[in-house]
């Protein structure tokens, strides 16, 4: 329940006038980029494995500017980790992806090239 009010707290403060969020992320530090605390606040207290099911909420209710907040939190976890990192917190076995698959991972998601191979 702490987590729907934020979000109605969030959707009050942010909705009608949000503050951009920088795009591409400069680091994995949200506090340097988000330019809201209370949003910050709001979206680490989201465990990150329950971050997935709000977005999708988020997305069917077309509150853009938490989908945004939550997208940011996400590629936080991402930046400055190795391949081997991510793969680690989600489960996914080393070698798990061919370099067919990693080629075509970079197409879609160039940002990551650095941590890639």
């Amino acid at each position: 329940t702490r987590s729907i009010v934020g979000s109605v707290r969030c959707v009050q403060a942010t909705v009608i006038n949000p503050p951009p969020i920088r795009k591409p992320i400069p680091n994995a530090d949200l506090s340097s980029f988000v330019p809201d605390k209370y949003d910050v606040e709001f979206i680490l207290q989201i465990p990150f494995e329950q971050l997935f099911d709000f977005v999708k909420i988020w997305e069917e209710l077309k509150v853009l500017s938490l989908v945004d907040l939550a997208y940011a939190r996400i590629a936080s976890e991402f930046k400055g980790k190795t391949i081997e990192e991510v793969k680690h917190k989600f489960g996914v076995a080393p070698g798990e992806f061919s370099q067919k698959e990693k080629e075509e991972l970079l197409q879609k998601c160039p940002w990551i090239s650095e941590n890639l191979y």
